[in-house]
């Protein structure tokens, strides 16, 4: 099957969750066998690595071409330490530019003549049997995006569209892409607080698409909010590979274990107040990522005089992070805001007892409802009382119950939406 996915950003652009999630849906399709083209903004320098007709409009020639894919950023998300929601990163706050479609906007989109002035369109790269499609030479200039989108796409010759709603007038012009390429659009919204409710744009992202899609019942209600047909939403969840699990060690036994990026949001002093709780009892916790707050958190651990029990091992790739969780008895869960509580999923398939501190904005609690080996609380004290009711579980190293996450799975609920979505098409 060729599939276009339209996002302005990748994993090349911005390493956070969201682009997380696309680059291993990419590269899981790739491996499926489907030819998968990726119009984004374009991230290498030089040459057409497809075709060599040249350079982009304001590439430098004498830049190393990007057919030398020894030296381009690495495609592979578990080589990043853990990410915070939604983005990790210098550019965490950025915000999607609601203004990139109007309604009034009657040439908003580039005609096919249009094309022979814009060589940004021109431009491709093949990265691990991957081609990104360079739709606009700047991947924040979303109102560019939006005019060349149709264009690329219809070069793509795809049998379906898959579009990233960041910002949503990606989908509104994706769905004008798929007119010209009579192609069905699959519509992926990660973080919907990120859109402005009661826009236009917003409106026509949410009411175009065949099919929308969600990491979590949380981002599923927001979309409703917004006014998505309840109908066309569907929640697919990040992925996982148990076959990965199954073949890392476990490292030495460890009691508590918390990952993510340590910014503002992490709330790690949260978990650290319940530890504290703890004094009399022997404990051990690891902390895993790295953050602008590492600091401020190591301090607070000396402050409550417990940093003698918690270690800092800072970022780690996911090889390193799945020994962890499989050597560890229980992953806290702590932070403020998470989209999907990626890091929290992978531990609770090694065999962690998962313990949530509940946040509305958060959707972690979904994972552990339900679940003998899971808590939901609300203070640290509560977290607290959880440990201690934790150690009365089993250790296990790996949780087969947490298949429906494993990353063959969820490839093929993607498939599944893409094969519906060709067959509605087909009807009408």
């Amino acid at each position: 099957m060729r599939v276009a996915v339209v996002s302005p950003e990748t994993i090349h652009h911005r390493d956070a969750d969201d682009t997380r999630r696309l680059q291993r849906l990419v590269r899981g399709l790739d491996d499926r066998g489907h030819e998968v083209t990726v119009c984004c903004g374009r991230w290498w320098d030089g040459e057409d690595a497809e075709t060599g007709d040249g350079p982009v409009a304001d590439a430098d020639p004498d830049e190393t071409s990007p057919a030398d894919t020894d030296d381009l950023p690495t495609g592979d998300p578990d080589q990043l330490p853990p990410a915070g929601t939604p983005a990790a990163g210098e550019d965490a706050d950025r915000a999607p530019d609601e203004s990139g479609v109007a309604a009034s906007q009657g040439d908003a989109f580039a005609t096919e003549d249009d094309a022979r002035s814009n060589d940004d369109v021109e431009s491709t790269v093949t990265v691990d049997g991957i081609t990104y499609r360079a739709v606009v030479a700047d991947a924040t200039d979303h109102r560019s995006f939006a005019t060349w989108t149709p264009l690329a796409i219809r070069k793509c010759n795809p049998d379906v569209i898959h579009a990233v709603a960041t910002p949503p007038s990606t989908v509104v012009a994706a769905r004008v892409g798929a007119t010209i390429a009579r192609a069905p659009v699959l519509a992926e919204w990660y973080d919907p607080s990120l859109s402005e409710g009661g826009s236009w744009t917003t409106s026509q992202a949410l009411k175009r698409p065949g099919r929308i899609v969600t990491p979590s019942r949380l981002t599923r209600r927001q979309l409703l909010e917004l006014g998505a047909d309840d109908a066309k939403l569907q929640v697919i969840p990040n992925a996982i590979d148990l076959d990965q699990i199954e073949s890392v060690d476990p490292a030495d036994e460890g009691d508590v274990v918390y990952a993510r990026r340590l910014d503002e949001d992490a709330n790690l002093e949260s978990l650290f107040l319940g530890l504290a709780e703890l004094r009399d009892r022997g404990w051990s916790a690891t902390i895993v990522g790295d953050g602008p707050a590492r600091h401020e958190y190591e301090q607070q651990a000396k402050d409550l005089r417990i940093d003698d029990r918690v270690t800092f091992v800072g970022a780690c790739d996911r090889e390193e992070r799945v020994s962890i969780y499989r050597g560890a008895h229980a992953f806290v869960q702590t932070a403020r805001r998470c989209v999907f509580a990626t890091e929290l999923c992978w531990a609770l398939a090694c065999g962690c007892v998962g313990i949530v501190e509940y946040h509305a904005d958060s959707s972690a609690h979904e994972l552990v409802e339900g679940r003998d080996r899971g808590f939901r609380t609300t203070n640290p004290r509560e977290t607290a009382q959880a440990i201690r009711d934790a150690g009365g579980l089993e250790r296990l190293a790996i949780d087969e119950s947490f298949a429906s996450f494993d990353e063959s799975t969820v490839l093929e609920q993607y498939e599944s939406c893409y094969q519906d979505l060709r067959e509605q098409w087909g009807i009408f």
